[in-house]
């Protein structure tokens, strides 16, 4: 009998440290990584979302990652006078186009959602080519 009471607290610990794990890892920033792109597939994103201004220089993928999720919540941080976060708290894909110097930033989505995702192409001298919900 002591030892199915043993067995059981063990399974119990197990349960309960592996949830504390879980959510402690909840709340952590992925990893960001950079694909290649071609800022010619994206031209008509650009087209439907333009944008005009300057964000200071962007010299990696985290400063286009956090330029991208300013401009986010300036144009999408509000709707219907609550507060709004464009991410969702998933993902962000990151592209970098070397010939051009620009960064695209795109959201996702959950696994067999539909829906909009946030965009954002950004030039490494920090001018916004585009910003919107695609």
């Amino acid at each position: 009998m002591k030892k199915k009471h043993l067995i059981m607290l063990l399974v119990r610990l197990l349960l309960v440290s592996g949830g504390l794990y879980l959510w402690s890892h909840r709340y952590c920033e992925p990893e960001i990584v950079v694909t290649d792109c071609d800022i010619a597939d994206y031209q008509r994103v650009i087209e439907r979302f333009p944008y005009e201004g300057n964000v200071g220089p962007v010299p990696d993928a985290e400063t286009a990652v956090a330029r991208a999720k300013e401009l986010w919540l300036e144009e999408y941080g509000v709707i219907n006078g609550k507060p709004y976060d464009p991410t969702g708290g998933r993902p962000i894909k990151v592209g970098y186009d070397a010939e051009h110097d620009c960064w695209v930033v795109i959201g996702t989505l959950p696994k067999n959602a539909f829906g909009a995702v946030p965009v954002a192409i950004i030039q490494g001298d920090g001018t916004v080519l585009a910003v919107g919900m695609a």
